[in-house]
């Protein structure tokens, strides 16, 4: 067990505590008395530091308080003279007004990032023998964006192993977002198909568009099976 505590507070405790009794009993303690006294001066100073050290934590806490106050009203009164600021120049239609309070003109609206790759293929035979194909748009490139928001999927199949691909049909997701997850039923499928390829494309807005890759429907004897067999990525301008 420590004599002496390691902690500033504990330290400062005992000095007081200390300081008196060994001055009452200097002779018998062999402490001289000019030694008790530094401890006494040392205390009283040390003491007189740590009080001050608390207020100025006391201050500098109430600053930032009124500093961030400050700051809440002075923000909407800002946005409120950039908000005027603009809403003269749009109705005036006076580009000069933007330079003359110093306040940034309006950027040209950013293009809307390309869809999401298609991916994550899923197949299900329905009961009236249509083919229902699902999807959920995957981010595989940079710059795609997963969002479906503007969205729509054009579906387009290939019969055999090299039968060339036809539209047959678009859909679109559910709902917009990165949950959104589309599905097509394809019911001009021909009977007695053992083999389809699909190949779905997202498509946005001002051509964009993301091809996903050739998935396979096969049945075998292993019943139905879908399967990606080759990778194709483009991206019209």
């Amino acid at each position: 067990m420590r004599t002496i505590p390691k902690t500033r507070t504990g330290r400062l405790q005992f000095a007081e505590s200390h300081w008196p009794v060994w001055e009452a009993s200097a002779g018998a303690l062999n402490l001289p008395p000019a030694q008790i006294e530094a401890v006494r001066d040392a205390t009283a100073a040390a003491r007189a530091a740590q009080s001050a050290a608390v207020d100025a934590r006391f201050a500098y806490a109430a600053a930032v308080l009124a500093a961030d106050t400050a700051q809440d009203v002075l923000q909407p009164l800002l946005a409120a003279c950039v908000a005027q600021i603009r809403l003269t120049a749009e109705m005036s239609r006076d580009e000069s007004i933007y330079a003359l309070g110093e306040i940034a003109p309006p950027g040209a609206p950013t293009p809307a990032p390309g869809p999401g790759t298609p991916g994550d293929v899923a197949f299900r035979v329905l009961p009236d023998g249509a083919l229902e194909l699902s999807w959920n748009p995957v981010r595989s490139m940079p710059g795609e964006h997963k969002s479906t928001r503007g969205t729509y999927f054009e579906v387009s199949r290939g019969l055999g192993d090299n039968g060339p691909f036809t539209l047959v049909g678009t859909a679109t997701p559910p709902r917009a977002g990165r949950r959104g997850r589309a599905t097509f039923v394809d019911t001009t499928l021909p009977p007695g198909t053992t083999a389809a390829r699909y190949v779905i494309t997202a498509r946005r807005v001002k051509r964009m568009e993301r091809m996903g890759n050739v998935f396979v429907f096969q049945v075998g004897g292993g019943g139905v099976a879908g399967a990606i067999t080759s990778a194709q990525q483009k991206m019209a301008a």
